[in-house]
């Protein structure tokens, strides 16, 4: 909203108050764009959402632990093979297992979560910012 602010206000930059205004969010971003969005009721002339993000913190570390695991399969093809062991790939799995096990038994989540931000969405957004709103999959 600052920048909105900024561009439209800011004598420099004399930009023209009707020049159509997007939301270009990715991941988390989405997320949180949605959630200003419902709370503020800021309307954009589009949306464009780039892999949106609403995924619980558990399934974030589950994630990661994916990456992470992708990334030692490269290293270790690109180097042959000679990445010197798995004893560091075991204590990096346990380092997330552990993370998620915590966080399940703690019930530690992002606010709002994934359950309340889809709820937020449908209650709040209505079919005309919807159709509006472009959504971006990247795929393998």
């Amino acid at each position: 909203r600052k920048a909105i602010l900024q561009c439209e206000e800011d004598p420099q930059r004399l930009y023209n108050a009707n020049l159509p205004v997007y939301c270009l969010a990715h991941s988390l971003g989405c997320k949180l764009a949605c959630i200003y969005a419902a709370a503020t009721g800021q309307d954009y002339d589009g949306t464009g959402f780039v892999s949106f993000n609403n995924f619980s913190f558990g399934s974030t570390i589950g994630m990661a632990k994916e990456f992470a695991q992708s990334i030692r399969k490269e290293t270790m093809s690109s180097t042959n093979g000679s990445g010197g062991g798995n004893n560091g790939d075991t204590t990096l799995d346990s380092i997330f297992d552990v993370a998620q096990s915590f966080l399940g038994n703690i019930g530690l989540e992002f606010t709002p979560s994934p359950t309340d931000t889809e709820r937020l969405i449908s209650l709040k957004l209505d079919g005309a910012r919807i159709a509006k709103t472009r959504l971006f999959v990247m795929d393998e």
